[in-house]
């Protein structure tokens, strides 16, 4: 019978098995957890921001943030090309999206004071 110097019984393969088995349920769990704040912070913003957001953007930001967990997950099989193929056309939604909204009238009706400091930064970054 050939001799192996790391042999372990069964009960030891077993513990070993078990620490896998919940490390990857904590993972999950913590997965799941971070997807479920991601949901209650889009609609924390979109019943604070009211009629300005419509349900198909809240929907959109649900897309935009199950893709990035699941790409920052490491769960998408593939190259990095491959990867970067599948979630460049959501941040050019996002993009876009961002850019046709009135964030300064969005702020503004959300916190007057946030309004002040933003023009008062915007201003300052303006070439002269």
């Amino acid at each position: 019978m050939p001799y192996y110097p790391f042999r372990l019984n069964v009960q030891e393969c077993l513990d070993i098995y078990r620490r896998n088995v919940d490390k990857e349920r904590k993972y999950k769990a913590e997965l799941h957890l971070s997807l479920a704040e991601a949901d209650a912070e889009n609609s924390k913003l979109v019943s604070v921001l009211g009629e300005l957001v419509s349900l198909p953007l809240f929907f959109f930001l649900k897309k935009i943030i199950s893709s990035l967990l699941i790409f920052q997950s490491g769960k998408m099989k593939g190259t990095r090309k491959q990867k970067l193929a599948v979630i460049d056309p959501v941040l050019k939604d996002t993009r876009t999206v961002v850019m046709s909204l009135d964030l300064k009238n969005i702020i503004a009706n959300i916190n007057p004071s946030l309004a002040n400091q933003l023009n008062v930064q915007l201003k300052s970054l303006c070439i002269k």
